[in-house]
């Protein structure tokens, strides 16, 4: 770790293939908590988290190839805002999205349902995705693509309380109006399966789409191999019925493998780099400026323990600052000490 203006005013971070393999970062000054937390999540092997941006009212489909997919859908670098690598906040500490804490081993395997094969039709009810017992997400696959997609339910608790200004703030990326909010959340990795991506609703009347989805509504894959129905959402838990076509083919990729243990390095992190591995710094953290401080954060009781939900980088990172810190202070003070026996 190098902490000073190394960078010119961007943080950056190493896109490792796992947490064995260890990693660099770059961080202007001494930076902020959620900036070292999104670079730490680099050396994890994570890239960034986006949006899924699809033209003409599609909902699924590929990206364009420089994402190395061969598609025309868009994606939205660091859109994804309820995700510790989307875009920084200095004051927010935000949580990992279940797929990347799936592919860590951070959620166990009792914490989230695995929906795979042909002609399924089951019914999995899931809690807030920050909560420390009981379902928390899915793990589904398109039979007909082999295109893993993952479902988890965020609520206003915990990590998630007063994160972004959720409120139905819209934002606009790649030509489409986003409309922020608490919901069930679709996502999936994308390129070569370090950075993932939130499917939004299809637009409604008024051009937006939203980020979430509510109860009533239905996800369905661009191939048809795999529909995903929002039953209910109501006292802090989601119900949803997921069905897989009957005919499914031979899957043509496999969901993102566990990175644990796995020790190959790539030498740049950020989505523009994820396909081709060229070196992009992150932004400063308060580059969207319309966000402001929420007055109503979360407090140290409802932090939940890294080692036993694995939904939350902060408090190794806080940990390493203060680390960091101390050992400063220790050389400044033995230095002094060293000149005045002198």
């Amino acid at each position: 770790m190098a902490v000073g203006n190394c960078t010119g005013g961007s943080a950056t971070g190493s896109v490792t293939s796992g947490p064995d393999s260890g990693g660099a970062i770059y961080v202007p000054g001494l930076g902020s908590g959620g900036t070292y937390a999104h670079e730490l999540g680099h050396n994890l092997g994570f890239g960034h988290a986006g949006v899924l941006v699809c033209p003409d009212g599609i909902v699924d489909g590929s990206l364009t190839a420089d994402w190395g997919e061969k598609g025309t859908c868009k994606g939205s670098e660091y859109g994804d805002a309820w995700d510790v690598q989307g875009a920084t906040r200095s004051w927010m500490f935000k949580p990992l999205s279940s797929p990347n804490r799936i592919r860590l081993g951070w959620l166990p395997a009792d914490r989230y349902e695995v929906v795979k094969g042909a002609g399924v039709n089951q019914k999995v009810t899931i809690r807030s995705r920050d909560n420390e017992s009981g379902l928390v997400a899915v793990q589904a696959t398109d039979p007909t693509t082999g295109r893993t997609f993952y479902v988890e339910l965020s609520q206003p608790v915990d990590r998630d309380k007063g994160i972004e200004d959720p409120d139905g703030r819209i934002t606009e990326a790649e030509g489409a109006k986003l409309r922020r909010g608490y919901g069930v959340r679709i996502l999936r990795y994308v390129g070569k399966g370090t950075s993932a991506m939130v499917v939004p609703t299809a637009a409604g009347s008024d051009g937006v789409r939203n980020l979430y989805w509510s109860a009533g509504e239905t996800f369905e894959t661009t191939e048809a191999g795999l529909r995903i129905e929002i039953v209910s959402n109501d006292g802090g838990q989601a119900t949803l019925r997921i069905g897989t076509t009957a005919n499914g083919e031979e899957p043509l990729r496999a969901p993102a493998p566990a990175v644990a243990g796995l020790d190959e390095d790539t030498p740049a992190h950020g989505d523009a780099g994820d396909p081709a591995d060229t070196a992009t710094a992150d932004p400063a953290p308060a580059a969207d400026a319309a966000a402001e401080k929420p007055t109503d954060t979360t407090t140290e009781a409802s932090t939940p323990n890294l080692a036993s939900s694995g939904t939350d980088l902060s408090i190794g990172v806080l940990g390493l600052v203060l680390v960091c810190a101390g050992a400063g202070a220790f050389m400044i003070g033995r230095s002094r000490l060293v000149r005045t026996r002198r």
